[in-house]
């Protein structure tokens, strides 16, 4: 939404955003979001917007995303759904994503007779380690949990 501002005393009317160069480099682009109305739901999962200045995490499916719940108990995990129901899913040409305290994990691989949900590597703090959690569920409904961490290295382009 386009607003009218002043700027150390400069008016300027109908701006719909402001861009300010960063000490670093690069822009800072600070736009109005007072006329948004979109709700969590409304954004598909996982997914981020900015409604009325506020950040807002998406919880919606948009009818072709489904769910599987996780809920960690003990070193083990329980899903609200089986093997065949996420392969159904799968069927019908639908996304799956498992959820498990609030951390998304995509569908990365289907084996025979099995499902990898895999979280997306990240560095840790000192940036020279990253991780991944794989999460494995067979036919029979045993799901496997894994953790892996590995050092990352950077080539000199030599």
């Amino acid at each position: 939404m386009a607003q009218d501002i002043t700027i150390a005393g400069a008016q300027y009317e109908d701006v719909p955003a402001v861009d300010i160069a960063k000490t670093g480099g690069g822009v800072a682009r600070f736009v109005d979001t007072s006329d948004a109305d979109a709700t969590a739901d409304d954004i598909l999962v996982g997914k981020t917007a900015y409604v009325n200045g506020q950040r807002v995490v998406g919880t919606g499916s948009a009818g072709n995303l489904e769910i599987v719940n996780g809920q960690p108990v003990g070193a083990t995990v329980t899903l609200d759904k089986t093997y065949a129901q996420i392969a159904e899913y799968l069927t019908n040409g639908k996304t799956v994503v498992l959820s498990i305290s609030g951390v998304m994990f995509p569908l990365r691989t289907i084996g025979a007779n099995e499902l990898f949900f895999t979280t997306t590597p990240k560095e840790t703090n000192s940036g020279t380690k990253a991780y991944f959690v794989e999460i494995k569920i067979d036919s029979q409904d045993v799901i496997t949990v894994n953790s892996y961490y590995f050092a990352i290295t950077t080539g000199t382009g030599e």
